[in-house]
């Protein structure tokens, strides 16, 4: 029974990642929760109590307003050392390496379609009892993990609240790259049924970038659903860019050149054509390749690592582990240039990264080494990017050369619009999906309200 009602419509947010829960995917929702309220929509958010998670970063909990009410369920996962240890063998003998590693393949066999469906009956209890608590307008599930797709299906089934779907990435783009995967051709065909399923129970769908929504209005078409699909980009949160910080920085003749990176590096992801024009630089021009130091800031899979370790001394290579977003930011303010890596992989097209707009936001050079697609697309009127395709080792290298001798254009990286970009904007857009939902299907009809009637 509905207990408590409120004059602003109010929306429930599945999302297992969120704060503390670290990383670039748990803000596109912390930022919606900060700025619905000002497109007139109230936010909960039904989310994990232990997360099975590599980060944290306590600090994206001030960007929750007091407004949200969060939710929280427990999972029976295991801790997310025990996961890793699972996936990559461990150490011992190779005996024990194999038991392990077939374990890992027997869990993912069971596990489907990702541990976090261990979260799922502990979440639809809670879900169910925040729904009926409170009168709640919409359901926005987001994904990855791409159970929580299929828990906010089972929401609105039994609710009758209207259901968006929020695709941060899509499902089988994931299943193809995230380390580790290695999904058989069976559980590979359970999973798309799994994403036929919550999608035609879903009354929309949100993508993050325009080819990814046109995917995914072809398996809507082919799973015989009807659910419109927009995109709603990612964006970058203006209080967290205060102040302009004078770019250019002066350049000195022993101030060295300075090339960021944030973020995770794996396969679709992978450093090596940036990693081949420094080697190509410092064949040809090894006192160019010396002056550059190259930071990359976030989790890198043991293979990116390696090949990393290859220009270790040919230029200054400076690695961190994951740092608070607030950290990142300043990395990405002390630069020369940004680089952002997309591999040149089926659907990677498709992808835009969170980082990009914080990119655009810091108003610096960017070096994107990516394939045509939507990248190249969002980047053709940005002033100050350049884009080179992974297989361009020569383009990257010579570019390298022109930017350490200053040739790249510094100043027209601050005439960027980045208006369209703005995460309040983008909440604008989501509200206004909600506002034509609740349209569509008025409060009267739903379940949860005649259950309190």
């Amino acid at each position: 029974m509905v207990t408590s009602r409120s004059p602003r419509p109010r929306a429930l947010f599945v999302a297992y990642t969120f704060p503390p829960v670290g990383g670039a995917g748990v803000q596109r929702t912390t930022k919606f929760v900060k700025y619905l309220p000002y497109a007139g929509w109230d936010a909960s958010v039904l989310t994990v109590s232990n997360p099975s998670v590599p980060v944290r970063d306590v600090s994206l909990c001030g960007d929750v307003p007091s407004s949200t009410t969060v939710v929280r369920a427990r999972t029976f996962e295991p801790s997310y050392a025990t996961k890793t240890a699972l996936m990559n063998g461990g150490s011992g003998s190779p005996g024990s390496r194999r038991l392990k590693h077939a374990l890992h393949r027997a869990v993912v066999a069971l596990l489907q379609p990702d541990p976090q469906i261990l979260w799922s009956v502990p979440a639809f209890v809670a879900g169910m009892r925040a729904l009926r608590r409170t009168r709640h307008d919409a359901i926005v599930a987001t994904a990855p993990p791409f159970s929580s797709l299929l828990l906010g299906a089972a929401l609105s089934r039994v609710s009758n609240v209207p259901l968006v779907l929020d695709y941060r990435d899509e499902w089988g783009v994931s299943n193809m790259h995230w380390e580790n995967r290695q999904l058989r051709g069976e559980s590979m065909a359970l999973q798309r049924a799994m994403e036929k399923s919550a999608l035609r129970r879903a009354d929309a769908v949100v993508a993050t970038s325009p080819r990814s929504a046109l995917e995914l209005k072809a398996l809507i078409q082919e799973a015989g659903a009807s659910a419109p699909v927009t995109h709603i980009f990612n964006g970058f949160d203006p209080e967290d860019f205060p102040g302009d910080p004078a770019y250019p920085r002066p350049r000195s003749s022993s101030r060295r050149w300075r090339l960021v990176y944030t973020g995770t590096l794996y396969n679709l992801m992978s450093p090596e054509p940036l990693v081949q024009a420094v080697e190509m630089l410092a064949a040809s021009r090894p006192d160019l390749a010396a002056q550059i130091d190259l930071v990359f800031a976030g989790r890198r899979a043991a293979e990116q690592a390696r090949r990393l370790e290859r220009i270790a001394g040919l230029c200054r290579l400076e690695t961190h582990e994951y740092v608070s977003h607030g950290e990142a930011i300043a990395m990405m303010r002390s630069a020369d240039a940004l680089c952002l890596l997309l591999s040149d992989l089926p659907g990677a097209d498709r992808v835009i990264p969170a980082k990009l707009f914080e990119y655009i936001a810091s108003r610096r050079p960017i070096l994107t080494i990516a394939p045509p697609g939507d990248v190249w697309d969002l980047l053709q009127a940005h002033p100050s990017a350049f884009t080179r395709t992974p297989r361009d080792v020569r383009g990257i290298s010579e570019w390298l050369a022109r930017a350490i001798d200053g040739g790249v254009g510094a100043v027209a990286a601050t005439e960027a619009d980045t208006r369209a970009y703005n995460r309040r904007y983008q909440a604008e857009r989501l509200a206004s999906l909600l506002d034509a939902l609740v349209a569509a299907k008025p409060r009267g009809r739903r379940r949860v309200d005649r259950e309190a009637a």
